[in-house]
């Protein structure tokens, strides 16, 4: 008996199998199948046993076939080294004619047969009679073949036939079923890490959600106290003053000016109030109507002349045109409070599936880049990002500020 690894180098060089067997989409469905140097296992040795005994036969095999090589996924009755080796160099395979045809091989005399004569499993594996049926996966490929052989001619009857064709019938659907239950796995293990992922990002976006009403509550509570203080510091103060004159009896021509002057602030003080509670944007408005409102509301409430530059695009929804009232709103405030400057500029432009409105003054700036702005513009951030937008700050001290918001226009309210 020749050594095994010798034979494979010495004659592979000079063997070419059928075209079939190279082919890349079989071989790509060969690798798939995991079977190529798997190791024995009980479900398929059960049927070559089987095999043996229906047919009569010393020798059944279960083969799967590459570019160089025939792999035995099972065996029974080969002699060794064969069946330690588990499998043989394509010069000793009749498989790779099965594989080849992709039908029926029916070989009584190997040695009588012109295609089959010179191969070298008649004189190291004993293969005399050949009877071999393609074994396939459950796309059609023909991965091997089942087979019985003997050693000794033999005439194979239709009944041989149809019991090798049941047991690659049970083999094929042992290997589906294996596909089956793997992709199986895969799509549970890939279920898994979506869950772990949508768990995270549930977790994430519930502590978001905790951090945001907690900044919206203390926001709320802020602008109360604020507006407390006004009615308390101011309002109250001037009326109690104006009741305190008018309670000490007849007043003077300049005391009833100095109450007149006083009920003024108390009504200056109350439309204050009034424009900060009120919606600045009409509803319906459209970008252009809800910029030249918000301007005027600048000059009305803080003073500031605020130069307008915009399009004329619709504002859908009235959450969005509500969102676009507060943050400009919140932004000039911010130019009126720390800025140092009387002016601002206010722009807006459509993008596409978006809008793009701009703030910006000459005044006193801040650095950007270490910090990202008072609690107003936290605010901003933090009411503009519900929305799926963003704000970009560019500010440097000495040269301004210029705040802009881009908001989608087909988000949900």
């Amino acid at each position: 008996m020749r050594d095994v690894a010798a034979v494979s180098e010495s004659v592979q060089s000079n063997h070419t199998p059928p075209p079939a067997v190279a082919s890349p989409e079989r071989l790509r469905a060969l690798v798939a199948s995991r079977l190529l140097e798997a190791p024995a296992e009980e479900e398929f040795d059960r049927l070559t046993r089987l095999l043996c005994r229906l047919l009569g036969v010393p020798v059944a095999l279960i083969t799967v076939v590459d570019a160089a090589r025939q792999h035995f996924v099972s065996q029974q009755g080969l002699a060794e080294p064969w069946a330690s080796e588990r499998g043989t160099p394509l010069s000793h395979s009749f498989c790779q004619y099965v594989v080849g045809d992709g039908k029926l091989l029916q070989v009584e005399d190997a040695r009588r047969d012109e295609r089959l004569r010179d191969n070298l499993a008649i004189e190291d594996l004993g293969v005399v009679s050949y009877l071999g049926v393609p074994l396939r996966d459950a796309e059609g490929n023909v991965l091997g073949a089942v087979c019985a052989i003997d050693g000794t001619p033999r005439q194979w009857s239709p009944d041989d036939i149809q019991a090798l064709d049941l047991i690659a019938t049970l083999a094929a659907s042992e290997i589906a079923l294996r596909e089956a239950l793997r992709r199986a796995e895969a799509a549970a293990d890939q279920m898994q890490r979506l869950n772990t992922t949508l768990e995270a990002r549930v977790a994430e976006r519930t502590a978001e959600v905790e951090r945001l009403a907690q900044a919206l509550t203390v926001a709320v509570e802020d602008e109360r106290a604020r507006l407390a203080r006004d009615l308390h510091d101011e309002l109250q103060q001037i009326l109690y003053g104006a009741r305190l004159q008018i309670g000490n009896g007849p007043l003077a021509t300049e005391e009833l000016a100095h109450v007149s002057g006083l009920l003024n602030r108390a009504a200056g003080i109350a439309r204050s109030l009034s424009h900060d509670l009120a919606p600045t944007v009409p509803e319906g408005a459209s970008l252009r109507d809800a910029l030249r409102a918000l301007a005027r509301y600048g000059h009305a409430v803080y003073r500031l002349d605020v130069s307008v530059e915009t399009d004329d695009v619709p504002l859908p929804g009235r959450p969005l045109q509500l969102l676009v009232g507060r943050v400009v709103k919140e932004l000039l405030f911010n130019v009126a409070k720390h800025a140092g400057v009387q002016e601002a500029q206010l722009t807006g432009r459509a993008c596409p599936a978006a809008i793009e409105i701009a703030v910006a003054d000459d005044g006193r700036g801040f650095d950007a880049r270490s910090r990202e702005g008072g609690i107003g513009l936290t605010g901003v951030r933090e009411r503009v990002r519900l929305f799926g937008g963003t704000v970009d700050v560019e500010s440097a001290p000495g040269n301004g500020t210029t705040v802009r918001v881009t908001l989608p226009q087909a988000r949900r309210s």
